[in-house]
This record gives structure tokens, sequence and C-alpha cells, in this order.
């Protein structure tokens, strides 16, 4: 089976992201950065929200983005985001 290429591209993209956390000392994954408003860990809870709400489109193919399932843990357990992103 082909895989679509713009599955192909989000795969590629948590890769990098993956690598990207690996790379990172466990404690400036929480650490606030002012200049991006939020931790690392903030924004990478955030864009994972995103792409498990694009792979649980509810039943009419919609994607709802203000109303997607919140994951806190996300944003402060380091592995919890690895092991989603290895998923």
């Amino acid at each position: 089976m082909t895989l679509p290429d713009e599955l192909i591209a989000c795969d590629a993209s948590l890769d990098e992201l993956a690598q990207l956390l690996k790379s990172l000392p466990l404690e400036a994954y929480t650490k606030r950065v002012d200049a991006l408003g939020a931790s690392i860990g903030g924004h990478t809870r955030h864009m994972l929200e995103h792409y498990l709400n694009l792979l649980g489109l509810d039943q009419r193919g919609y994607v709802h983005c203000e109303d997607r399932r919140r994951d806190p843990p996300l944003e402060s357990e380091f592995q919890t985001s690895l092991d989603c992103v290895a998923g």
C-alpha cells in the first residue's frame, strides 16, 4: 500500500520532532521561553494535539481544531511526548 504524500510528510515531521526532543536537556522541555510565549513542551503538546485530532476525524470526516482533546501531560512529561511522537 502506498501512503499519500501528506502522510509521508507528517511522518517525516514527527521523526524530526523526535530527534529534536532527544537532543534537548530534560530541563529545557518545561522551561518557559519568553520569546516563544511558552515552553518547548507547551508547543510540542499543541502540535501533537493537532496531529492526534487529525488522525481522529469525526464520523463526518471533520477536524475540530478548537474542540480537540487536551492532553496536559504532553506539555510537562517529556517521555509521554516522546512516546506519542514515536507512537
